[in-house]
């Protein structure tokens, strides 16, 4: 992956940000290593309070976000600007405009710019709903929680291309504290999950 490859300037721009605490807030000698005992007496965390001095190495925070995966989304923004920025490339997107999406024609163009908000109907419904995002439907609306299950058994996994059948579908359904698959929350009416109030 990229990001398994930055750059020095790269790393620079990560510490400038203060965002590579395993390396820049890690006690590296007497001095530091004090304070951080001192700040854990005063109920406080193992975190040096102030940055070390230290700006490690491409390769060293290469290795660390192969081992631990390290970047999250802020570090790879961060990342990704800098390099843009080396590259002579940063600024506004000559195809969107900075609108962040280019339609092919005006005809495609009128039905996103008419969708208007609205709010679901009011009554029960069963759909199964994936949470390894911001939480979407993934499966149409049905009448009753059966129905729901036997389209899981064929239509869904539980966790990446795991299936289950639909009398396990059902019994997740049933379960009055929810069932967490590592991939989607199963539970009752009112929780982000395979039952919710939903359009019929």
């Amino acid at each position: 992956m990229w990001c398994d490859n930055i750059t020095q300037d790269e790393v620079q721009a990560l510490v400038d940000a203060n965002r590579l605490w395993d390396f820049t807030r890690v006690p590296l000698n007497d001095k530091q290593k004090a304070d951080v005992k001192e700040k854990m007496a005063a109920g406080g965390n193992s975190w040096l309070p102030y940055d070390n001095g230290r700006v490690p190495t491409a390769d060293e925070v290469n290795k660390w976000n192969r081992k631990r995966h390290g970047h999250d989304a802020i570090n790879r923004w961060i990342l990704i600007e800098a390099r843009a920025k080396r590259l002579g490339v940063l600024g506004v997107c000559p195809k969107c405009k900075g609108k962040g999406s280019k339609f092919p024609a005006h005809v495609s163009h009128r039905p996103y710019k008419s969708w208007r908000e609205c709010e679901p109907p009011t009554g029960a419904g069963y759909q199964l709903w994936e949470t390894t995002s911001e939480g979407s439907p993934v499966s149409p609306v049905f009448a009753s929680a059966e129905e729901l299950a036997s389209w899981c058994a064929t239509g869904a996994a539980i966790f990446a291309d795991e299936k289950t059948s639909r009398e396990n579908w059902l019994q997740m359904f049933a379960d009055e504290d929810g069932v967490d698959t590592g991939s989607m929350f199963v539970g009752q009416p009112g929780f982000l999950g395979a039952r919710v109030n939903a359009p019929m």
